[in-house]
This record gives structure tokens, sequence and C-alpha cells, in this order.
């Protein structure tokens, strides 16, 4: 995009089978609190190309919001978004990935050791609770001078959007 930059302020990694069950909730309590996010049933349409869409998504989303359980665990697809935000963070030396566990804690932390050395939130917290904490987080992100951001809505989907101009 030509001068403009369309960021969101979330790129929701999970496994699949935790759409129903907890994603759905967390992306509605987000969109009513006008929070930005990137989801891949939302994003990558039908024969899109996968990888590349998500690439795209990491790129473009101010935070990973990496929602594990036990669903997550050795999946190929979400431990490959993992692997490339937990990349990110160290590259950039600033906070890019908010774990939240969804179920199995110790299972989680036991799979994967290194979320013990983040601060993670469970679900088990409250939804709304974890939806806004989310968004006073994305209402402190920083536009550098000269820039202005709006978010728009499509009317399609009702879907947030930010862009950067």
């Amino acid at each position: 995009m030509d001068g403009q930059e369309l960021k969101q302020d979330f790129f929701i990694s999970h496994a699949s089978q935790d759409k129903e069950r907890y994603i759905e909730s967390l992306a509605k309590e987000l969109t009513a609190r006008g929070v930005t996010y990137w989801l891949d049933s939302i994003e990558i349409p039908w024969g899109d190309k996968l990888a590349l869409k998500i690439n795209e998504g990491l790129r473009q989303s101010n935070y990973v919001l990496l929602c594990l359980s036990r669903n997550f665990l050795g999946r190929s697809w979400p431990e490959i978004e993992m692997n490339a935000a937990l990349s990110m963070q160290t590259d950039l030396g600033q906070t890019k990935v908010l774990p939240l566990i969804l179920d199995s804690r110790e299972q989680i932390l036991s799979w994967y050791p290194i979320i013990r050395g983040l601060v993670y939130r469970e679900f088990d917290e409250g939804l709304s609770k974890i939806a806004d904490e989310l968004a006073k987080l994305a209402s402190m992100q920083v536009i550098a001078p000269g820039y202005i951001h709006v978010t728009i809505e499509s009317l399609h989907s009702g879907q947030l959007s930010n862009v950067v101009v």
C-alpha cells in the first residue's frame, strides 16, 4: 500500500479446534471494544496462499496473541506461528508475544518451557478481563509523528482494521 500501512492490533494464533470454544467469543469481545485483530478465518479466503497470508498477518500486527491449549500442542501451523513470533520478539527487543493459556496450563508449560519465562494470562481469569486488558494495550500504541491512524469497519463483515497513513 503506497504511503499507508494496514496494521492490526493483534494476530490471533490458535489451534483450529479451539476456534468455536474460545477464539470466536474472544474475537467478539475485542470487536466490541474497537480492537483490531488478524484471524485466519477472516483473512484467508478459499484457495489463497496460506503461508503468504500468515506471514503478512504476522508482519502487519503489533502483537501476537498466542492462544495455547492441549489442541495447540504439536500442531505444525500454530507452532510455526509461535516460532516466528518469538523470533520477531527477539529481533525487535520488545514485547511482541502475549501468551494466553486456554486450558491445560501445566501441560502447556511443560511442553513449551520458554513460555514460563514470559508473563502470560489464563482464559479462566475471565473473558471480559482479558479483552479489557488487550484493549488497554492496543490503545497504548504510539503512532509516529506525521502519521494519521484511522480504524475502518467493513460493512459486510463488521471486521475492524487499522490504517496508518
